[in-house]
């Protein structure tokens, strides 16, 4: 049995069970997904762990790379199996990554994906205090700089029906936000108003 969900801006939280796919498909052109996981049994202490992910993937995201929590005994927590494959990774470039969030003093007020996902996580018994950089980005393109250290961004290569799906080892909570900057590069930096929205489906 498929669940499908349709987010339109803003926030919003959903369970996946253990040995499920959850997939994030773009319906009408490019949108930032920030991503944040939690485990169900646990979220207070067990949720994604950037640094240990960063450690066994680098800094991208792509099929095969695999989402770590570090609770007690560090495990596997989710796995991505696929995604829409685009000409200029082979250049380097990143389409998904593991990054933070937005907040809204850098935003100016006008939104952002951490008051996006407070909002969306309550309904769980979380708030701020869970919130723990415990974060993947998606469809945010990204290049490495010529000192190997920071990230550029550029144009989004993403179009509508542009998908990426992982498959979860544990139950987990997934909070996404549709990011108000959209796309860094365009010039609806930080808008809400222009969210373009999104497809979740969680299926076996």
């Amino acid at each position: 049995m498929t669940k499908q969900y349709k987010v339109e801006r803003d926030g919003f939280s959903f369970v996946v069970p253990k040995d499920h796919h959850f997939k994030f498909e773009l319906l009408e052109g490019p949108q930032i997904l920030d991503v944040a996981i939690w485990g169900q049994e646990n979220p207070q202490n067990e949720f994604l762990s950037m640094s240990h992910t960063l450690w066994m993937n680098d800094r991208k995201i792509t099929k095969g790379s695999t989402l770590w929590s570090d609770y007690k005994v560090r495990r596997i927590i989710a796995k991505c199996i696929d995604e829409t494959e685009y000409e200029s990774s082979k250049d380097g470039c990143f389409h998904h990554l593991l990054a933070g969030y937005c907040d809204d003093e850098e935003n100016q007020g006008r939104g952002s994906c951490k008051t996006n996902f407070l909002n969306s996580i309550k309904e769980f018994g979380l708030g701020v205090e869970h919130l723990n950089d415990n974060t993947i980005n998606l469809f945010e393109k990204v290049k490495p700089a010529a000192d190997g250290y920071r990230l550029e961004a550029r144009e989004s290569d993403c179009k509508k029906g542009d998908y990426i799906t992982f498959k979860s080892y544990i139950d987990l909570i997934i909070s996404v936000s549709l990011c108000p900057s959209v796309d860094f590069i365009n010039e609806y930096h930080f808008n809400p108003e222009n969210s373009k929205p999104i497809r979740i489906s969680v299926y076996e």
